[in-house]
């Protein structure tokens, strides 16, 4: 860039100004665009799988104590 006779560091402010300037705003947005596609799923995913899995967790439960009291009916009748 500074090969020019008589040039020298005034190219600095426009390199500054016209190259590293919109690079770096740039590389903010495509970063916040990354950022928010790459954890956007990650941070939704886990609240519905906990969801569900809580939900299993519920009918699973509600299922043993059907069972447990199917149990307990059929013990009293077998002593009645």
């Amino acid at each position: 860039m500074v090969t020019a006779p008589g040039s020298g560091a005034e190219i600095i402010p426009f390199l500054k100004t016209w190259v590293n300037l919109p690079m770096a705003i740039g590389f903010t947005v495509l970063y916040a665009k990354v950022s928010a596609w790459w954890w956007t799923p990650c941070t939704v995913a886990p609240a519905a799988a906990m969801k569900a899995v809580t939900m299993n967790v519920q009918a699973a439960y509600e299922q043993l104590c059907q069972q447990q009291q199917v149990l307990a009916a059929a013990a009293l009748q077998r002593q009645a």
